[in-house]
């Protein structure tokens, strides 16, 4: 599936996309449920390659949420990577490492991880903006490149667990 307005955009547009378990925007987008060795990415259409600027994470659940937790689940077992896939096979964490086991960890890269809460039984939600370009530059992906969000714990009992990379769509290098 193309990016945000369909194969006929025209390159240096914005786009803003879920990544999902395709990569192209035709798969699960919700990352819920049991996600042992499941990866969320995205990819660019052939022609094109993505200048991502930022990717939002959302996480929502029903009752208390705390630091110590993700979501309302209890920590991680595995935890949570970013990790870009170079055409060629390399991979740079973007975790260096350090997986993302709990609702605060989220803030060790991005900084911008609110916890929102209601209160009691509703909706809370954490809120994170991993905003790449305030790192210094986008995240570029050519041709068969990925970003990926490498999950491989259980996710059952959140209600919503998405992630949607936002930028710019831009013919491919030559």
């Amino acid at each position: 599936m193309a990016l945000s307005s369909g194969k006929s955009a025209k390159p240096g547009i914005y786009f803003s996309r879920f990544l999902d378990t395709n990569g192209d925007g035709t798969g699960t987008k919700n990352a819920i449920g049991n996600q042992a060795a499941t990866n969320f990415f995205i990819s660019p259409d052939q022609g094109t390659y993505l200048s991502i600027a930022r990717l939002l994470v959302q996480i929502t659940d029903v009752g208390v949420m705390l630091p110590a937790n993700y979501g309302n689940l209890a920590a991680l077992g595995n935890g949570i990577k970013l990790v870009k896939v170079s055409s060629d096979g390399t991979v740079t964490d973007y975790t260096d490492g350090f997986v993302i086991k709990t609702n605060v960890q989220w803030a060790r890269y991005c900084f911008d991880a609110i916890l929102s809460l209601s209160g009691g039984a509703a909706e809370n939600y954490v809120n994170i903006r991993w905003t790449f370009s305030r790192g210094g530059k986008p995240v570029i992906l050519l041709t068969n490149d990925r970003l990926e969000v490498q999950l491989n714990d259980d996710f059952t009992g959140l209600i919503s667990h998405t992630f949607l990379a936002q930028g710019t769509l831009l013919r491919a290098l030559v």
